[in-house]
């Protein structure tokens, strides 16, 4: 094969592969606008906007519905008045009115911003116009509001608020804490030329550790330390000893306290036998002294006294003339006894 013939074959090749690829780029990653119609719709962004150029896709809830066609000034005279972007929508797509659109920049700084058309809560809107006259609004999205929602940007700046607001409160008690640990000489203090605080405090509790370190280590002081807890233990041992004789003796005392109280309750019903019996008497003396009764006219009647003392004088003669007559008999050998 000749040279000529073999450039032009790789030359044809190279040109080939070249339109190919022109056409993947436009059904792929280019503008779609190649086998379908679009509308103009332009979008002004008062605040500029940064990072947006012709060609990249503009998107309705994630999805694809067109492209920037071109980035200028609203009005090139006043370069003030903002910027203007034209989006080609496909025309198989209605944007409808009230619609914003905002851009997002990456959050790691480099790569294309995300261009998107905002329609929620629009279902019931007029589609905007097609013949190119359409305005609507963007604005570039903040950076925080991409990485924080704004309802939790509320919260921490609330939160913030209240942090400042204690750290405010919290000024006069660290104001208060930085003088009670400032370092105070005691002998200041003890003039009254000083107010105590902490550290006045740790040096008088470092000196009676210090006295107190002394007298302990003192081998007097040490050996009589020594003899004073061996005599609290002999104390404590013999006042468990006592506690336990003390525990014995309330034993026998509960003992003592039963019998007792069967004692009391002996003598209790001896008591009220008693309180019977003179109940009793006390009835029988009051028969006795009554003059109207039989036993109280015996007692009473000073004639039956009279009697008994003749009867019983009467009875003493008999008894006298009976041991004359028992003489004679016993002196005639008659034994007669009394």
């Amino acid at each position: 094969m000749k040279e000529s013939h073999y450039k032009t074959l790789v030359g044809l090749f190279g040109l080939a592969s070249i339109v190919v690829l022109g056409i993947l780029l436009l059904l792929f990653g280019g503008d779609q606008s190649l086998f379908s119609t679009t509308y103009n719709l332009n979008v002004l962004f008062a605040g500029g906007i940064t990072g947006v150029q012709a060609g990249q896709s503009v998107t309705v809830n994630g999805v694809r519905v067109g492209q920037t066609r071109k980035v200028e000034f609203w009005d090139a005279g006043h370069v003030e008045s903002g910027v203007r972007v034209i989006i080609g929508v496909d025309s198989g797509f209605d944007i409808p009115e009230g619609a914003t659109v905002s851009v997002a920049s990456s959050i790691m700084g480099f790569g294309k911003p995300a261009i998107m058309i905002n329609v929620a809560g629009l279902s019931e809107a007029r589609p905007l116009p097609r013949d190119g006259s359409a305005v609507i609004h963007g604005a570039m999205v903040k950076l925080v509001d991409q990485v924080l929602p704004p309802d939790m940007q509320e919260t921490l700046v609330g939160s913030f608020a209240g942090i400042k607001s204690l750290a405010d409160s919290l000024k006069p008690v660290a104001s208060s804490l930085d003088a009670m640990l400032q370092q105070r000489d005691i002998q200041s203090v003890d003039a009254e030329q000083a107010i105590a605080n902490i550290s006045t405090l740790v040096q008088r509790f470092d000196r009676v550790l210090k006295n107190l370190n002394g007298i302990v280590g003192e081998p007097k002081n040490a050996e009589n330390l020594s003899a004073t807890l061996a005599n609290a233990r002999v104390m404590s041992e013999r006042g468990i000893q006592m506690m336990e004789k003390l525990d014995r003796l309330g034993e026998a005392g509960i003992a003592v306290t039963g019998d007792a109280t069967g004692l009391i309750r002996d003598l209790r019903g001896s008591v009220d036998t008693l309180s019977s019996v003179l109940t009793e008497l006390n009835k029988t003396a009051a028969a006795m002294n009554d003059t109207k009764g039989s036993v109280g006219l015996m007692l009473n009647d000073n004639r039956l006294y009279e009697e008994l003392i003749l009867t019983t004088r009467r009875m003493s003669a008999v008894l006298e003339e009976m041991r004359a007559a028992i003489e004679i008999f016993n002196r005639d050998g008659i034994k007669v006894k009394l």
